[in-house]
């Protein structure tokens, strides 16, 4: 505090951060009038892990529970434009509503001429037919009726490897991230798990660098893979719950805020 003209002045000042810079704001009053000042300074890049304000919630809906291990999932739309989720398993694929506890019919495969020991399989929508690929072998299901076109094994070798994520910092999460698409003045953000094994509870959180700008949902088990169909604004989270065994499909939301 201090004085000049004789009228008393004080000054009030406050420290913020942004996702890139400190702020600085400095009100200045003397008798009736005030000023305001604010300046700003680059945070460092390093060592930045949170933001004091969530910019973005995050929210998690169970959709399905079972004992089968689940290799994918996607959501298509029937002829009639009702919509329904599919799970891919390693010896087929249930179409239900996208709802908790919704009846389903499962359609089963031919019995592969081997069994992998970690199958990996994708999912997709092509017209009225949902394509699933199990370790090189390629499915067709007809959506409307769940009846099984056809499959057949493709020559050579499966490649197994993965596709990594423009922009992800891999090391700050664990081997499950995907590009994630926001409407909340954040760009180049990933929807990230955590770094634990199999055997480890779980959690997921929107990032930007290293910096997370949304809550925390934690899980019961590791993530096991995200996925996100083309028609789609949500990601679908595959669960393994380590106190059942089961493997759980969690519907993942953003909305702006906190």
């Amino acid at each position: 505090m201090g004085e000049a003209d004789g009228e008393p002045s004080k000054a009030l000042i406050t420290l913020s951060e942004n996702l890139g810079n400190y702020v600085w704001t400095a009100e200045i009053q003397q008798g009736d009038t005030s000023q305001v000042v604010i300046t700003t300074a680059p945070r460092p890049s390093q060592n930045r892990v949170a933001t004091d304000e969530m910019l973005v919630t995050l929210n998690g809906l169970k959709l399905w529970a079972g004992h089968d291990r689940i290799l994918d999932v996607t959501f298509v739309f029937l002829s009639n434009f009702e919509q329904r989720m599919v799970l891919l398993l390693g010896d087929g694929l249930i179409i239900t509503k996208p709802e908790k506890d919704a009846a389903f019919r499962k359609t089963e495969f031919p019995s592969p001429r081997a069994l992998q020991r970690d199958p990996i399989g994708d999912l997709r929508q092509v017209g009225h037919q949902v394509n699933s690929i199990v370790d090189g072998r390629e499915c067709d299901v007809d959506v409307d009726s769940g009846a099984l076109i056809g499959c057949f094994v493709w020559p050579g070798p499966v490649d197994r490897s993965t596709v990594e994520v423009a922009g992800a910092d891999l090391p700050s999460y664990g081997d499950q991230v995907r590009n994630l698409l926001l409407n909340c003045g954040v760009r180049d953000a990933v929807l990230g798990a955590g770094t634990g094994d199999d055997t480890q509870s779980d959690w997921v959180q929107a990032l930007k660098g290293k910096v997370a700008v949304s809550n925390t949902l934690n899980f019961p088990g590791p993530v096991l893979k995200f996925s996100q169909g083309p028609d789609t604004q949500f990601v679908s989270a595959i669960v393994r719950n380590l106190k059942d065994g089961n493997y759980e499909v969690y519907r993942l939301s953003t909305s702006c805020g906190p």
